[in-house]
């Protein structure tokens, strides 16, 4: 078992009337969220708005509530799927963080989803995954996606807290690329200025790992982030919150002709949201 993320946070639990929600996501039918919260603790994260809906009233990121019935209601409502039927997993918590080796909740969706002929896209940031290996070997229609915003530990340890560092992420990406499992990486958001400062050994790290799509967007929502995102951002380099905030318009529009010339010349698929 993977144990990157030991010892395990305090968790609460929960009962869910529902688990599948309509997914906004570009080629998702339906989201599956099996935790609320997430003790990743990004400071980019954009799902903080969770917080008003979750009946927590300690800062996002430093609570998750289990669905402990999750499974249960899986069961019944994918009886109403048809096939086809693209389930992202997930789109405002993330599956694998560290309560997942304890509830074991989205190992248990998955064992319900593989025999059925639906299409399954995996979001994480955990090495966790790959404690899941020999389920995702069982599934006809299956993806793995890390987010990675940059290749340097520091920074990430900086910004995303609680998620694995980025050599573990890199390491499984090439584990199941080996296995046969779709992978990809999301760039998502381009932090400005730090992303960029390791861009290059991102981008070769993840080819060399068999990955062959990358993501990218932009932070377009930073305005919202200022009382979490630029003291992660002093602690990164001191002088990072007042260049954010003379940022030149067309800043991610280079850092996407960046990474789209470098899949290109990789022969990665590249798809960006900027």
């Amino acid at each position: 078992m993977n144990t990157a993320h030991s010892p395990l946070p305090r968790c609460g639990e929960k009962i869910c009337r529902t688990i599948m929600s309509p997914s906004g996501i570009p080629g998702s039918d339906y989201s599956i969220n099996p935790y609320t919260g997430c003790t990743h603790a990004c400071a980019y994260c954009y799902a903080r708005y969770m917080q008003r809906y979750s009946g927590h009233r300690e800062p996002w990121g430093t609570f998750v509530d289990a669905k402990v019935n999750a499974p249960a209601v899986l069961v019944r409502e994918v009886r109403r799927m048809r096939p086809g039927t693209s389930i992202f997993i997930s789109s405002v918590t993330d599956p694998y963080q560290p309560v997942e080796a304890r509830y074991r909740i989205t190992r248990r969706t998955l064992e319900i989803l593989a025999p059925l002929p639906f299409s399954v896209g995996i979001h994480t940031k955990s090495a966790l995954v790959e404690d899941d290996l020999d389920l995702l070997r069982s599934f006809r229609d299956i993806s793995v996606t890390f987010t990675i915003v940059t290749a340097d530990e520091r920074s990430a340890r900086c910004l995303e807290p609680g998620a694995s560092p980025i050599g573990e992420r890199v390491r499984v990406l090439k584990l199941l690329a080996d296995a046969g499992i779709a992978t990809a990486v999301f760039i998502g958001p381009v932090i400005p200025y730090v992303t960029e400062r390791s861009l290059d050994s991102l981008l070769e790290g993840i080819a060399l790992a068999g990955v062959r799509e990358v993501m990218l967007d932009d932070l377009h929502y930073a305005g919202r982030l200022g009382d979490r995102l630029f003291p992660a951002m002093r602690a990164i380099d001191s002088s990072l919150p007042a260049r954010l905030r003379a940022l030149p318009q067309d800043y991610s529009q280079q850092i996407s002709r960046i990474v789209l010339e470098f899949c290109r010349s990789r022969h990665m698929r590249c798809r960006s949201f900027i």
